[in-house]
């Protein structure tokens, strides 16, 4: 716990999520068996804590992977993959410390461009809605989920949308290519 409150006050987004598997209505054996067939959460827990930290910022990587060790927990780095692109030394950086096994990398999309829903758009003075074009949700969304699967030796299966929002069509193409987005306030919620 105290490790936690240490992380909690680093300066930077963490996610603390709670994923359910799967929003289904179902008796609790058929619910145990679906689960079961995405990820399995040990001593029969229906329920993971997943940690995440925004925005692959490398001197963080690297600190809560000692913290990580220490401790035997597991988080995801939410990556950008433009940042990664032309530097071959911290894609090695990256690789070596994934490579112990106490991070991961997932994606947090290529540049951090916002793709906003029409209401969060209207909540924040109309912002951002001219990046909701085809042609962005193709970089944000796909082509940096295909860059970091090439860099990186582990599926990536998670999104964290930039202001924790999404156009309508940019969900679709979540829900369709990974099973797990950060949507609403906080939090990684199931597809």
């Amino acid at each position: 716990m105290e490790l936690l409150k240490r992380l909690l006050s680093i300066s930077l987004v963490i996610c603390v999520m709670f994923i359910n598997l799967p929003r289904i209505k179902a008796s609790a054996a058929d619910y145990k068996t679906y689960t079961a067939q995405i990820t399995s959460a040990p001593n029969g827990a229906d329920s993971i804590i997943s940690m995440t930290f925004d925005d692959g910022l490398y001197d963080t990587a690297v600190f809560l992977n000692k913290m990580f060790k220490i401790y035997n927990l597991k988080g995801s780095a939410m990556m950008l993959s433009a940042n990664l692109s032309s530097n071959d030394g911290l894609i090695k950086s990256w690789q070596t410390l994934f490579s112990d096994g106490y991070l991961e990398a997932q994606n947090h999309s290529a540049t951090h461009m916002v793709l906003p829903s029409d209401s969060w758009a209207k909540a924040n003075g109309e912002k951002y809605l001219e990046n909701n074009t085809a042609e962005n949700y193709q970089k944000e969304l796909i082509d940096s989920k295909t860059a970091l699967t090439t860099l990186f030796d582990n599926d990536i299966v998670a999104f964290a949308p930039s202001n924790n929002t999404l156009s309508d069509d940019a969900y679709e193409i979540v829900r369709k290519n990974y099973y797990a987005v950060r949507s609403g306030s906080r939090g990684l919620q199931s597809l």
